[in-house]
Order: structure tokens, then C-alpha cells, then sequence
């Protein structure tokens, strides 16, 4: 029965790993899939999306490391966010777990006793999109709350060298 308790335990931790591992920093392979894409609008205008699972600060984050990152791919300093938008996409669905027992007295008495572990394959918990309308410049940055130096949010939210 301890073997039984332990693999079941095991079963457990596996779902609830697979299910609430943040997502890392990088692209998406696919569309809708987790990571960043972008879009030009214009030629000084992107649109940024980042979808992953995370807090909701972390996510926003990744969008604005990759606005200053394609700032600086396009040979300009600064990037204003004109629009923004966080939108929860995971539903909060986590993996759920069933414990069953039965019985049947047929002349003998048996107990039967199943476990399983459900993984939803569709996402898990705390998904979530940030969505960036960015313009881009050069030169000095702009005088605006909404304007960032590509450079210093680079180097306060990009990857730690």
C-alpha cells in the first residue's frame, strides 16, 4: 500500500509541475503559442504580443523586453507604448485528480481502489497575454510617461549576463 500512496503522490507533483512551470523568455513557434510575436503596423509602429504562463507582471515584462529589443534591431533608442492590454487567456484550469473505490459481492467480496491524474492539455493556471502598441524612435527620447529607453529597460528586465 505505501508503494501504491508513493507512485500516486509522484503522479501528483508531475501534473502540478507540468502545469504551473512559468513560461521562459523567447519566441513562439506557433501562432498562439506561448512566447512572443510581433507585427509591423507602420514603419516606425509594432504590435508586441506575449503569451505565457506567469504572473501578469512578469508577462508584461517579457513584452516590453522584446519592444525594446526590436527597438534596437531597427537601429532606433527609445519606443512609446501608445496602447496596452493584459488579458487573462488560461481559464485558471489546473490538473484535477479523482480517487475512485468500488466493490461487487458475486459469491466472493472484492474492493477495487483506481487513482488517476487529469493534465489539461490546453494550458494550466495563470496564463496570461500582454499586448504592446508600440512607435519607435531615435535620438532623445520623448518627454512622455509612456516613453522608454530601449537600452535601460534592456538592461533592467533582459536576460541577467
Amino acid at each position: 500500500m505505501t508503494v501504491l500512496r508513493i507512485a500516486f503522490l509522484a503522479c501528483v507533483a508531475a501534473a502540478l509541475a507540468a502545469c504551473t512551470t512559468p513560461t521562459s523568455y523567447g519566441a513562439a513557434v506557433k501562432p498562439g503559442g506561448l512566447g512572443y510575436t510581433d507585427t509591423r503596423i507602420e514603419s516606425d509602429r509594432f504590435r508586441v504580443t506575449f503569451r505565457g504562463i506567469g504572473a501578469p507582471d512578469v508577462i508584461e515584462n517579457f513584452a516590453l523586453q522584446r519592444a525594446a529589443e526590436l527597438t534596437l534591431a531597427q537601429g532606433r533608442d527609445w519606443f512609446v507604448v501608445d496602447a496596452r492590454a493584459l488579458e487573462r487567456t488560461g481559464g485558471g484550469r489546473g490538473p484535477t485528480v479523482s480517487i475512485g473505490a468500488g466493490g461487487w459481492s458475486g459469491g466472493r467480496t472484492s474492493v477495487g481502489l483506481g487513482t488517476s491524474v487529469g493534465i489539461p492539455l490546453g494550458g494550466g493556471a495563470e496564463e496570461n497575454l500582454a499586448r504592446l502598441d508600440i512607435r519607435i524612435g531615435a535620438g532623445a527620447k520623448p518627454s512622455l510617461p509612456a516613453a522608454y529607453d530601449a537600452r535601460a529597460v534592456l538592461a533592467n528586465l533582459g536576460p541577467r549576463r
